[in-house]
C-alpha cells in the first residue's frame, strides 16, 4: 500500500491530527491567503511600472 501525504482530508484536519491547535491553522492559513492577495496587486503594480501608462 501506498503511504499517503496527508492524513486526513480537508487539510486542515491533516495538521489537526499532527497536533497543531484549530486556531494555529486557521490563523497561519489565513497569513497565507493574505500574502497571495498581496501577491496578485504586486505583480500587477510591478506589470505596470515596467511597461508605463498606457496613455
Amino acid at each position: 500500500t501506498r503511504k499517503r501525504v496527508f492524513n486526513m482530508a480537508p487539510i486542515h484536519h491533516h495538521f489537526e491530527l499532527a497536533g497543531w491547535v484549530e486556531n494555529t491553522v486557521i490563523v497561519r492559513f489565513w497569513i497565507i491567503a493574505g500574502l497571495a492577495v498581496a501577491f496578485g496587486p504586486g505583480v500587477f503594480y510591478a506589470e505596470y511600472l515596467s511597461t508605463g501608462p498606457l496613455l
